[in-house]
């Protein structure tokens, strides 16, 4: 069941897609490690990993997730751009994956 009618946005909040951490998780890969070293999970993407610091969002502050959340759903650029680095992550997938 989706959260929202958006694919994208559904892959981002639910973590679950074409991250390594996920498909770790579920066995179709040997480690959660992104290229980059750290863990690949779609907040990774979206704030730290350096494969996608054209996409970056500031990071929230601790307990500021639902306000950064309504920003992006509140302004239609952000929502486009989340969208769009979930898009390069579908593309670039096996990319982002360190067998």
């Amino acid at each position: 069941m989706y959260l929202f009618n958006n694919y994208l946005l559904n892959i981002f909040l639910t973590n679950r897609g074409p991250f390594p951490e996920f498909l770790f998780n579920i066995g179709k890969l040997n480690s959660p490690i992104c290229t980059c070293g750290e863990i690949g999970n779609a907040p990774h993407y979206v704030f730290e990993c350096n494969l996608t610091a054209d996409y970056h969002f500031s990071k929230p502050t601790q307990g500021g997730e639902a306000v950064w959340f309504e920003f992006i759903l509140k302004y239609n650029s952000n929502l486009t751009k989340l969208c769009n680095l979930m898009n390069w992550i579908l593309a670039n997938e096996s990319f982002l994956h360190n067998y």
